[in-house]
């Protein structure tokens, strides 16, 4: 017996968020991670042409021979109200579909820790935000794992300038992911999304040099 994770499709992952919360509350609740899985699922998907799968880590065990796969919104429902392991530094993870090894019962998975930046700080520029990642060096020790900003309210960000401050010099996540959602004039919702590397300096436009050079998969880990 072990410790493992649920995986979740995208469609039963998008009709428990349309049945579960209003707009607002994806914003200002904890939602939002939920909304960072499955854009970042998407992401993902876009830049390797796979299938993937969102995984959330549990707190049952399972036998070691079982693949853990919710099939409907009642499961979904139900594993984030009570079976969803909630102490952990892991928020979600995505996992090529056809990486998953039923005689090894292992799964490679990237793995990812959201944050909410914007609504809630008093500095809501590009340095507001060097302030916010700055905290984190003190926070975390050295980690495989990505980071998720979800920006829910800023006044501009210059992606180059975070990369590159000094601050984040030695910065425990190797990659930031960003997803900015907005609304125009006349109500529609926009996304965009992006990536820094504080670590090696490259901004958002960097994604396929990055890729090319390796970065993408030193943010990786496996479930056992």
């Amino acid at each position: 017996m072990n410790t493992k994770c649920c995986y979740i499709n995208d469609f039963v992952l998008r009709k428990y968020i349309s049945e579960t919360y209003k707009k607002e509350s994806l914003l200002l609740g904890s939602g939002y991670e939920v909304v960072c899985a499955l854009l970042m699922k998407l992401l993902l998907e876009e830049i390797y042409k796979t299938e993937c799968l969102i995984g959330f880590k549990t707190k049952q065990t399972y036998d070691r021979n079982k693949h853990n796969l919710i099939t409907s919104t009642k499961q979904c429902k139900n594993f984030f109200k009570n079976i969803e392991d909630k102490d952990t530094l892991i928020d979600f993870s995505i996992s090529p579909i056809h990486s998953y090894s039923k005689k090894r019962n292992k799964i490679y998975a990237w793995t990812f820790q959201a944050k909410r930046f914007g609504r809630f700080q008093d500095k809501k520029d590009t340095n507001g935000l060097i302030e916010y990642l700055f905290v984190f060096k003190r926070k975390y020790a050295k980690t495989n794992s990505a980071l998720v900003i979800f920006f829910d309210g800023h006044k501009g960000i210059n992606p180059e300038k975070v990369c590159h401050s000094k601050k984040l010099k030695d910065f425990p996540f190797e990659t930031i992911f960003f997803i900015d959602t907005n609304t125009d004039k006349t109500g529609h919702w926009y996304l965009k999304m992006g990536q820094m590397w504080p670590v090696y300096g490259y901004n958002a436009y960097d994604v396929y040099k990055a890729i090319k050079e390796g970065v993408l998969e030193n943010i990786s880990s496996k479930y056992k």
